[in-house]
């Protein structure tokens, strides 16, 4: 079947039916082939046109059901915001297009779900906690209870939206992954996100475009595109700590400590996540993908030059002007003292990681050391990455909520913050180039 828009399949569904029109009026509305048999008798040529004609339309109103639910989860995401939404990846490379439109460039909370200045009556979010704490009856926290399923008066409360979008943001400015991944709000459990499902460029793009010089009067190759659809789970990753009744009650300003530690945490594991989760009630990480490339590293305990030159070899060129290098903190050594001889035999050498004003770059591009990779020596302790690849959805309701129960015996006070999120890199595989070896998003370096 040859790849139609939504006009040119509803048309198509109105020809084929003509066609069989007299055949569908005499079998009736559930067309079936055995009445139809009846009608042609023993022409088997008729009878199989009248059957491919029945199986076309079925997989044309399959498709078209996909469209509209592509066409729905899009209005969705930009509903979400109030935005009429804006391409952001559309294409990478001359090869592989995500099909994703993002609500919004903006990744933060303000720009995604809109500025609300709703605050619930507390004059700062310092005053919510320490209502919160203190465990007294406050009138403005009534409407502010969360249910949870089975368990009507254990869900928390809901953050005042203006202090919510304050903490999301804050831990914006200190990710790694959000802050450049394709973002998406989430205003449901589930979300959808449409995709070509193409990967090989050997015959065709996109999963079924496919150009050809042409004669005149000459007829062109038919082929079929393909998408996919990636959904996104909004799973719940709870925060938690404890604090002991003198400190909330005498510590000095222990609101301000806690909601610092609390916008930390949550950049901590939301970056982790994203970069090693394993998919299983969690986001999937970048390193647990079957999209990215290992590329085999030359000596089992260090990093060299000619390794960073093979990954980035292997990065899709349409990757490469967002791609930043993500470094664990042990390679810092290695990277420190990587030289390249300028000239033949020279004896002269530059360093390969260059630093401008406290920012490190290689073979051009920003690097970036973090804990939240593995070790030297071990598979992703350093990895060339283009996170506009990777897609984030998340909810807009922070809920915070304190317990005395857990620490009752040790005086101690616990404490939850609970938010919504996943992830998930939107490649389905590497590509596979006209010519080369493949290429891809992000390219780790093996454990030898």
């Amino acid at each position: 079947m040859s790849y139609l828009d939504e006009k040119g399949i509803k048309n198509r569904i109105l020809e084929l039916t003509e066609i069989n029109k007299q055949a569908f009026e005499e079998a009736g509305p559930d067309n079936d082939i055995s009445k139809i048999k009846c009608l042609v008798g023993n022409d088997e040529s008729k009878m199989r046109a009248i059957k491919a004609n029945t199986e076309e339309i079925a997989e044309l109103k399959k498709s078209l059901a996909d469209l509209d639910a592509l066409k729905k989860s899009r209005q969705a995401a930009d509903a979400a915001c109030g935005c009429t939404g804006v391409d952001v990846r559309g294409e990478v490379g001359g090869g592989v297009s995500t099909g994703l439109k993002l609500a919004t460039k903006d990744r933060s909370f303000k720009g995604m779900f809109g500025g609300s200045q709703d605050t619930k009556g507390f004059k700062s979010f310092n005053e919510f906690l320490n209502v919160l704490t203190s465990g007294r009856y406050d009138e403005r926290l009534v409407n502010m209870k969360v249910a949870t399923q089975g368990s009507p008066s254990g869900g928390g409360y809901a953050v005042p939206i203006q202090y919510g979008n304050w903490i999301m943001d804050s831990s914006l400015e200190s990710e790694i992954v959000r802050p450049r991944a394709s973002v998406w709000p989430m205003s449901s459990q589930y979300l959808k996100i449409p995709a070509w499902d193409s990967f090989n460029h050997t015959s065709s793009l996109f999963g079924g475009f496919a150009g050809s010089w042409l004669t005149e009067n000459s007829t062109a190759s038919k082929v079929t595109a393909t998408l996919r659809l990636l959904t996104l789970t909004a799973y719940k990753l709870g925060i938690y700590t404890q604090a002991s009744r003198e400190l909330v009650a005498d510590g000095i300003d222990f609101e301000a400590q806690l909601a610092n530690a609390l916008i930390k945490s949550i950049g901590w594991y939301l970056d982790f996540a994203f970069l090693n989760g394993s998919g299983v009630n969690q986001p999937l990480g970048i390193l647990n993908d079957s999209s990215i490339i290992t590329e085999t590293r030359t000596d089992s305990s260090s990093i060299i030059y000619e390794d960073t030159v093979n990954m980035y070899s292997r990065l899709h060129p349409g990757c490469m002007g967002n791609s930043v290098w993500l470094c664990n903190q042990t390679a810092v050594p290695e990277l420190m003292s990587m030289t390249i001889e300028t000239g033949t035999n020279s004896g002269a050498f530059v360093p390969a990681l260059q630093n401008s004003n406290g920012k490190f770059t290689l073979h051009t591009r920003p690097v970036i050391f973090t804990e939240k990779l593995p070790a030297l020596g071990t598979k992703g302790d350093i990895m060339l990455v283009d996170l506009s690849q990777y897609a984030v959805g998340i909810r807009q309701e922070v809920i915070f909520d304190r317990s005395n129960a857990p620490g009752w015996s040790e005086d101690l006070i616990d404490y939850r913050g609970i938010l919504r999120v996943d992830g998930r890199p939107i490649w389905s595989a590497a590509v596979t180039p006209d010519s080369g070896s493949t290429l891809s998003w992000c390219v780790v370096l093996s454990t030898k």
